[in-house]
């Protein structure tokens, strides 16, 4: 990579990381899992399937999935257009559903922690990797580990968001 150029046209390396980001895949996903007429919960259920599947499958984990990742644990200016272009549309897509799981009365700091919670659950899996690896040195991530850990979320979560909603009920 030549510097000179990287830092004349883009000032940085990380603005021009910054500019190669596609997250039309990402934001395809969530399009995609929308259409048709299941319901919310085997949306979500598939939803976190199918951002398992980009996120941990080591054949999909892709240089831009790298990149996000770093940026995540160390930002740069970088990470207010990686928020803006796929973070926030995806939080939102996942809020949505979880609004339709629990009913309209959920408050938004309940709706935003049963977002976090979900996301939380994944994300472990890619950025805990390291202590996972130590714990557990034989696992590995192929497609019948990933099924296993998606279909574990999403049962984990849909039970916690039943809890939710009947505790509104009451």
């Amino acid at each position: 990579m030549n510097i000179a150029a990287v830092n004349y046209y883009f000032n940085s390396k990380e603005a021009l990381f910054a500019a190669t980001l596609n997250f039309e895949p990402l934001l395809t996903l969530c399009k995609q899992i929308n259409q048709g007429s299941i319901c919310a919960q085997e949306r979500l259920v598939n939803f976190i399937h199918d951002f398992l599947m980009q996120l941990l499958d080591e054949k999909e984990f892709s240089v831009q999935c790298q990149f996000m990742a770093r940026e995540l644990a160390e930002p740069t200016p970088v990470l207010g257009k990686i928020v803006q272009e796929a973070i926030a549309p995806i939080h939102q897509f996942v809020a949505n559903l979880v609004r339709e799981i629990v009913g309209k009365k959920i408050s938004e700091a309940e709706l935003r922690r049963c977002v976090f919670s979900i996301f939380g659950q994944c994300m472990y899996y890619r950025h805990g990797q390291p202590v996972i690896q130590r714990l557990h040195p034989k696992l590995r991530y192929d497609h019948r580990e990933i099924e296993a850990i998606a279909k574990h979320i999403g049962e984990f979560s849909l039970a916690g968001l039943k809890q939710i909603a009947q505790n509104q009920c009451q």
